[in-house]
């Protein structure tokens, strides 16, 4: 690495194995990266990274509690996705930050753990363009803004255990992003405004698949080609009991003025099994 040290722009590493000391002596003669994606920190108690080239700063798979100090005042964006439910940053510059993509489980947390994630989300300087994204067992809800959104909220809903998304990221890229695993059955849209908008990109999506089939060949973009459409339900009418905890969270923001749009999805695939497994009976 010290021969090209210098001139490395980019760099990723699995660092299962690698110690802190390690990481350190690596971050030392590779001064100009822009680019560092790690993954699997097992064996780091602490991570520090201090550089004023670095612009884009990719954390994943931090499995045990890591104090963590980013002094990169020139750092544009941040990914970091913990499987677990603490958020790593102890401090990070968010002077220049324009891209957030941030991902945890709500697990066993108090109010005041939420109430200091909000505080440390909105010290970004483009915090009002955040989504903030639910999954929860085959349901998830998209809402528009971070500082409308009452993160406190999700504490109540115990029974929930969902995964968030907090993400800078354009509509239809978290669209992308929350399907790349699962088909969802409901889609839920809030906001203190209008859900015509993303509804309207919703449909647009689907709606061009067939045109847009070979562009979105590919395995992160399948799931627009296997959506077979969508429509608006009143999710108070549903009688299945799988669903009653997520009307409760929904139900949450009745209390001041959001509209909540949700959407029963149909996706082909599944119309597929259910015929194969009728003909197999």
């Amino acid at each position: 690495m010290v021969a090209c040290g210098e001139s490395l722009r980019k760099l990723s590493l699995l660092i299962h194995t690698m110690t802190e000391e390690e990481f350190q002596s690596l971050m030392s003669v590779t001064p100009n990266v822009e680019f560092l994606e790690l993954k699997y920190l097992d064996r780091f108690s602490r991570l520090e990274i201090s550089s004023q080239k670095l612009k884009h700063l990719v954390l994943k798979g931090c499995k045990k509690s890591l104090v963590t100090e980013i002094n990169t005042p020139n750092l544009l964006s941040v990914e970091h996705t913990c499987y677990q439910s603490y958020l790593c940053f102890n401090y990070i510059n968010t002077s220049h930050l324009r891209e957030v993509d941030l991902e945890f489980r709500r697990s066993s947390h108090d109010i005041g753990w939420f109430t200091k994630l909000k505080d440390f989300l909105t010290s970004f300087p483009y915090s009002d363009n955040f989504r903030v994204v639910v999954l929860c067992s085959k349901n998830v809800s998209i809402h528009e803004k971070l500082r409308e959104f009452f993160l406190p909220s999700l504490y109540n809903q115990k029974d929930l255990d969902p995964r968030i998304i907090i993400s800078s990221r354009a509509f239809t890229e978290v669209l992308d992003r929350i399907f790349f695993f699962c088909h969802h059955d409901t889609l839920s849209l809030i906001s203190t405004c209008s859900c015509s908008k993303d509804l309207e990109l919703f449909y647009q999506t689907i709606a061009k698949q067939e045109e847009n089939s070979e562009r979105y060949g590919g395995r992160r973009k399948n799931w627009r080609r296997i959506v077979g459409g969508f429509e608006i339900v009143n999710l108070e009418c549903t009688k299945e009991k799988s669903t009653s905890p997520w009307r409760d969270f929904l139900k949450s923001y009745s209390s001041v003025p959001y509209q909540v749009v949700s959407l029963r999805l149909e996706w082909k695939c599944l119309e597929i099994v259910r015929k194969a497994s009728k003909m197999m009976v």
